[in-house]
């Protein structure tokens, strides 16, 4: 690898592990028979490294902007529609509105720990005035639990309406929103704990319709 700048390359790995910087480089190295050779491609330096390390910094913080909004509002009308729908402000706390694959004493059991650890100023107070339910009011849990157990829920719903009025909302079917929705948490939280989003392969790739496939690339749609 060429080091144009030695002083550069230092305070670069001085803010950026080489471990982690390595994992960007792995892009300019030679494959002979699929396997490492820890040889960098001819004119590879360590400034490309830095620039495509660069651009997949600019690529979280554009997509960790764009699925905040996603994220606030699949919450909102997943509550909004259950809510309604039950007539209780505590629906989540019941097991009857989820299927028997979803793991509600789990989900309870984070809901606890989450709550003990929060310092939301709603939640202490909530805690203060009531003794029963126990838990917070479904539209305070929205805010303090974690957007993948909400994805979750959302893919467990035994009432198919309820799942398909809060897919209406976005203008796509259940199938597709509940598809996306755990794509969309995996990357999220790529974004937000600062991980290698370029070029890594995602553990749920979201479904394709036809006509995405006519307007986009599909092949590589697990990255």
């Amino acid at each position: 690898m060429i080091i144009h700048d030695k002083s550069f390359a230092i305070n670069f790995l001085n803010k950026v592990s080489y471990y982690r910087f390595v994992g960007y480089a792995l892009h300019f190295e030679k494959f002979e028979n699929r396997k490492r050779t820890h040889r960098y491609k001819p004119e590879t330096s360590f400034e490309n490294v830095v620039d495509l390390y660069n651009f997949d910094d600019k690529l979280r913080t554009i997509l960790f902007d764009a699925i905040t909004h996603i994220e606030v509002a699949f919450r909102t009308q997943l509550n909004l529609h259950m809510s309604l729908n039950s007539k209780d402000s505590h629906w989540p706390l019941s097991k009857k509105h989820v299927n028997a694959q979803f793991k509600h004493d789990k989900f309870l059991s984070d809901v606890e720990r989450e709550i003990n650890r929060s310092n939301e100023i709603f939640i202490k107070s909530y805690l203060r005035k009531y003794s029963e339910p126990t838990l917070p009011a479904s539209w305070m849990l929205i805010e303090i639990i974690s957007f993948g157990s909400w994805s979750k829920i959302y893919k467990s719903l035994e009432n198919k309406d309820i799942k398909k009025d809060i897919a209406n909302y976005f203008e796509i079917k259940p199938f597709l929103l509940e598809s996306w929705i755990q794509s969309i948490t995996t990357v999220r939280n790529i974004c937000a704990h600062h991980g290698r989003l370029w070029n890594s392969s995602l553990t749920i790739k979201p479904s394709i319709t036809n006509n995405m496939q006519k307007t986009y690339d599909t092949k590589q749609r697990k990255k």
